[in-house]
């Protein structure tokens, strides 16, 4: 089934409605009404509740329904099973609504009523795109075009126009959709239908949303909200209100992103709309996060998990709990994340919701990593990783399954299509043949007629070559669409290629971690083993080291399997893209300082001289933690392949565009090969000069972070003559105070 966005607008052109007065008036009359008349008047106030109340809809659309069977009326039957397809759609029941409407099928060519015919038809289409059937939908739409063409409805006309542009849309084509609004706007102007106007600006704005030209987007909504005012549509200026805040939202605007989602939560309370209420508090709880108030965050992601409570609906909950989660965990306080967290795994416990269960285990990750718990950060990443790969996979058989039924559906409707116009054509060849004897017989028998017989035979080929030009004019177009069809099914193909791609370089992703935790965590982990069982049997040991000395030993390799550790999860975070770049004003060398403090031990050990080439305050504007990451495993680097009373260079200047930092060493270099994969996936392991282990992920990271940064990598070494990495950062509001 198609994700639908919370912005998005939902197809109001069916909307008929009767005033307060016309609805109870309706009422009083089902008291005294005849069964016929009474399916007449329960599918008048089906339709009349749709908006208002879907599930109120479904309940006199039903009743219709009986009330249509005892009377044998086909016409009231079809309006039943209409009204309840279109409740239960608006209630997200797609695939009841589907059985419904097809319950029609098996009598439709003897409805009379052909504009029923051709709004059952476009309510099929609605739903199959609903359910992700492209073909099936635009088959559906075509259907009904053609009758309300014959039928001259242009009222109907526009909104498959409306309808057909939401499934290019959904398809990604946005040239397509906005082609086929722009149609629509044209009719809903010819017909001043103003209802029609707003929902198609609205679906206008959306299309430029998506393209990413925001200012259009904000244009297009104001004339849908302008409308819709006027008309006093409550749920659509709800709706509309709510797709002006996500605008303002991608721009940057967070205070006018704040206000326009508070106006549309006010017009959906109205209504008693309590889902799209909770997504709208969801939405705050993230607008306040990235405007740092926390609290406020907070508050609303606590009335959206109240919500999402009433609803009793699993996926919402956890939802709600995993966000609280994130925001203690941002506001240190880990055993309330922790607890948030154990609630949500609570509340989809029997769910097999795979997309949750894989956010969840990537919090549990990420708080005991925090909580400085790396056994229980790991396995919980572990099964981050093997959900986030079951859903790779579930995803390509779902896509192949769809294509391949596209596929034959179109094939199908193409043979029958064929065998039609030859039948077309059969039949005229008998015409025009009975004409011909018809006319050979007119000439012998009456001669005297014979000018006017020749005339009216030329009046009536005349207009048969007309009838077949029209004839060959929908038959081009008919290719012309099969060929489109066909150019959009090798477009679904290459997007199913890629996905083949990505999934490749997910299992490649897994490998390597798997790799990486069998050779670089296993013998750190049995050196760990060995210290604690000598320090607990001191005597039983061949070696007599004293207690300080196995303490350093085991401060070492704690300290070896808490960077591999972390390296792991920032390595995770990037390949997912789920480290954000975060501006702040700090001191370059205060970060120098404190990576020297760090690593103060091994540069005792190995004697090494330090030599600083920088301002005591250095302040630049730029992402702190990503630049601490990046000189931490520079400098770390520069120690482990130093030789012993080796010099080590710390230097960070200020440029006309930005700033750069070095760190150089006099260690053992790398040759031209080793450079080139560097900063590729290929992962490069090497021992330095006192035999440290590395995992060869720190660089790969530090190239990622650097390109976050708006900055580069540079390495200048040669074999046997040391290393200088440098990072280069082009960003404003720089300062330096000698």
């Amino acid at each position: 089934m198609k994700p639908v966005p919370i912005y998005l607008l939902l197809i109001f052109s069916s909307l008929l409605g009767y005033p307060q007065s016309k609805s109870d008036s309706l009422k009083k009359l089902l008291v005294t009404s005849s069964p016929k008349e009474k399916s007449i008047i329960l599918n008048q106030l089906s339709d009349d509740q749709l908006f208002n109340s879907p599930r109120q809809s479904l309940k006199y659309a039903s009743d219709a329904l009986i009330e249509a069977k005892k009377c044998n009326d086909l016409e009231q039957v079809a309006e039943a099973y209409l009204n309840i397809g279109t409740a239960l759609r608006y209630l997200g029941e797609n695939q009841a609504a589907l059985d419904s409407l097809y319950k029609t099928i098996s009598f439709i060519n003897e409805l009379k009523n052909n504009k029923l015919v051709a709004k059952i038809l476009n309510v099929i289409g609605v739903v199959h795109y609903q359910l992700g059937h492209d073909s099936m939908s635009m088959d559906a739409y075509n259907k009904s075009l053609k009758i309300r063409n014959e039928i001259n409805d242009l009222e109907g006309v526009a909104d498959i126009l409306n309808n057909v542009g939401n499934l290019y849309n959904g398809l990604g084509n946005f040239d397509k959709a906005l082609d086929y609004y722009f149609k629509c706007l044209k009719y809903d102007q010819m017909l001043n239908n103003k209802k029609g106007l707003s929902a198609t600006y609205n679906n206008i704005g959306m299309v430029h949303f998506n393209l990413k030209e925001y200012n259009k987007s904000i244009i297009y909504y104001q004339k849908a909200e302008s409308l819709a005012v006027n008309l006093n549509e409550v749920t659509k200026i709800a709706s509309i209100y709510n797709n002006i805040g996500a605008t303002y939202l991608a721009l940057g605007k967070y205070d006018e992103a704040i206000k326009y989602t508070k106006h549309s939560n006010a017009y959906y309370q109205k209504t008693n709309q309590i889902l799209q209420t909770q997504r709208n508090y969801t939405n705050l709880g993230l607008i306040f996060e990235y405007k740092g108030n926390l609290d406020s965050s907070i508050y609303n992601q606590t009335i959206a998990l109240s919500l999402a409570k009433q609803l009793s609906n699993p996926s919402l909950i956890a939802g709600a709990h995993i966000n609280l989660s994130h925001l203690y965990q941002k506001k240190h306080n880990l055993n309330l994340a922790l607890a948030e967290l154990d609630m949500a795994k609570k509340s989809i416990a029997s769910s097999d919701k795979l997309d949750v269960m894989s956010k969840l285990y990537l919090a549990y990750a990420n708080v005991y990593n925090s909580m400085e718990k790396y056994h229980q950060a790991f396995d919980y990443l572990a099964q981050h990783i093997s959900l986030r790969d079951s859903l790779y996979n579930l995803e390509k058989v779902q896509k192949v399954a769809q294509i391949e039924a596209q596929y034959e559906t179109e094939k199908q409707a193409q043979r029958i299509q064929t065998l039609q116009m030859d039948q077309k054509f059969q039949n005229l060849k008998i015409q025009k043949t009975r004409a011909t004897v018809r006319r050979l017989i007119a000439i012998v028998a009456i001669i005297t007629i014979l000018v006017s017989l020749i005339v009216w035979l030329y009046i009536n080929n005349y207009r048969k070559s007309l009838k077949l030009a029209q004839k060959n004019d929908q038959i081009n177009q008919q290719n012309t669409m099969l060929n489109e069809v066909n150019c959009e099914l090798q477009q679904i193909n290459y997007q199913l290629a890629e996905s083949q791609e990505k999934l490749r370089i997910a299992n490649h992703t897994k490998e390597q971690l798997f790799g990486i935790v069998a050779h670089d965590m296993k013998s750190p982990l049995d050196h760990l083993r060995t210290l604690v069982f000598l320090l607990r049997n001191p005597k039983e040991s061949s070696e007599h080291c004293n207690l300080d000395a196995n303490l350093v030993k085991l401060d070492t390799s704690l300290k070896s399997v808490n960077e591999l550790l972390n390296n792991l999860l920032n390595w995770a975070q990037v390949q997912q893209d789920q480290i954000y770049y975060q501006e702040s004003n700090f001191n370059l060398a205060d970060i120098f300082e404190e990576n020297l403090k760090l690593f103060e031990h091994l540069i005792i050990e190995k004697r090494l001289c330090i030599i600083k080439k920088y301002n005591k305050t250095l302040v630049v504007n730029s992402d702190r933690n990503m630049i601490d990451f990046i000189l931490r495993n520079l400098i770390s680097n520069a120690i482990k392949f130093s030789m012993e009373r080796g010099n080590i260079y710390l230097s960070g200047t200020l440029v006309v565009d930005g700033f750069s930092v070095a760190v150089t060493d006099e260690g053992t270099g790398m040759d031209a090969s080793l450079v080139e994969k560097l900063f590729t996936q290929n992962q490069i392991r090497r021992r330095g000069t006192y035999n440290e282990k590395g995992a060869g992920l720190a660089l790969q990271i530090c190239q990622k972070f650097a390109e976050q940064l708006g900055g580069k990598m540079e390495i200048i070494t040669a074999e046997g003559k040391g290393s200088t990495f440098t990072l280069k950062v082009e960003r404003q509001n720089f300062s330096i105070n000698n």
